[in-house]
């Protein structure tokens, strides 16, 4: 198995208004190249000669298989993160992928992320709290499929009076394959207490996957 990662990213960092506002942003882009070689014998109907772990020493004809698989998934992204004054955030992100592996309408999908944070103890004089915060955010994450996964191909098995015979798939596959999403929200609570010896941090979730 290999993998090959190819990305370039561009950075972009400012603060404004005396430092008040803080902006942190990039974009990108990426090409991940993965395949996968297999090449396998085994021997079949058991062994000549007991003990000779061997393929050569099958009973019948050793069954050999070779399986090989390219893929190919195509990225641009970015992310834009806003502060003001250390104690509210807000941050955005995005990404679209094309898949070699999915339908040919459908390879190409979106999914954005949006998460903010405010910082409620700056407002609160209290020898009590030490640290306040509460947090909110949506994300859509979408993900392809293993290659070859659109349509029902033929497969060779062991050569029977000097014929390979050939047989489709139990499974059937899906031409029009679109990609999945995973749809989830969350909210939390972080509060700190006597001087940060007391803390408790809260989150509500949910997910949804579909496709």
């Amino acid at each position: 198995f290999e993998e090959i990662n190819y990305e370039t990213r561009v950075h972009f960092d400012k603060k404004f208004l005396d430092n008040k506002i803080s902006l942190n942003s990039f974009a990108g882009v990426n090409r991940r190249d993965a395949e996968f070689h297999r090449l396998s014998a085994a021997t079949s109907g058991g062994l000549v000669v007991p003990g000779l772990y061997n393929i050569s020493n099958s009973t019948d004809p050793a069954q050999v298989t070779e399986f090989d698989s390219r893929k190919r998934v195509n990225s641009v992204f970015g992310s834009v993160s806003l502060g003001y004054d250390d104690f509210a955030y807000l941050t955005f992100t995005g990404r679209n992928d094309w898949s070699s592996s999915l339908a040919e309408d459908n390879l190409s999908f979106f999914y954005p992320s949006i998460n903010g944070s405010f910082v409620f103890s700056k407002f609160i004089e209290a020898d009590w709290l030490s640290f306040g915060k509460i947090r909110g955010g949506y994300a859509e994450v979408g993900s392809d499929s293993d290659p070859y996964t659109l349509i029902t191909a033929f497969g060779a098995s062991i050569p029977f009076l000097g014929d390979v015979p050939f047989s489709t798939s139990n499974t059937s596959q899906n031409p029009n394959l679109e990609p999945e999403f995973k749809n989830s929200y969350e909210v939390g609570l972080e509060m700190a207490f006597l001087q940060n010896r007391i803390s408790i941090d809260l989150t509500y979730y949910n997910e949804e996957t579909t496709n």
